[in-house]
C-alpha cells in the first residue's frame, strides 16, 4: 500500500510540473523581409530563420504564380520549436504546418 501511495505521488508530482512547463509563456524572436514577418521560438537558430527567409522571398512571386494567386503583401510565419506549442495555438493535432487565412502560416521546427 505504501509503494502505491509512493508511486501516485510521483506521477502527481510529474504531472504538476508538466502542467506548469508547458504554461509558462515562450520567448520569441522576430525577423522580418519583405514580404515575411517571422515570429519563431528563441530556441531556435537564428540563422535557420534566415535561411529559410531568403528561401520565400526569393521565390515569393513564383510561389504566387504557381498556386494562381496573388500572395498577400506581408505573411506573417509563426515557427514553434515545440510540437505542443504549435498545437496550442492552431488546435491541429495531426500536422506539422497549418495554413490561417492568406496571410498567416504556423509551422513546426522539427516536422
Amino acid at each position: 500500500m505504501k509503494k502505491l501511495k509512493k508511486i501516485l505521488f510521483i506521477v502527481a508530482i510529474l504531472f504538476l510540473t508538466g502542467i506548469i512547463l508547458i504554461s509558462i509563456p515562450e520567448s520569441k524572436r522576430t525577423l522580418k523581409t519583405k514580404h515575411f514577418t517571422f515570429l519563431f521560438s528563441s530556441s531556435i537558430d537564428t540563422a535557420k530563420i534566415i535561411q529559410l527567409s531568403n528561401a520565400l522571398e526569393s521565390n515569393y512571386l513564383k510561389i504566387g504564380k504557381n498556386l494562381n494567386t496573388i500572395p498577400a503583401e506581408m505573411i506573417e510565419t509563426n515557427i514553434y520549436a515545440q510540437r505542443w506549442r504549435y498545437i496550442t495555438a492552431t488546435k491541429n493535432w495531426g500536422g506539422s504546418g497549418n495554413i490561417e487565412g492568406i496571410s498567416k502560416l504556423h509551422f513546426v521546427e522539427q516536422a
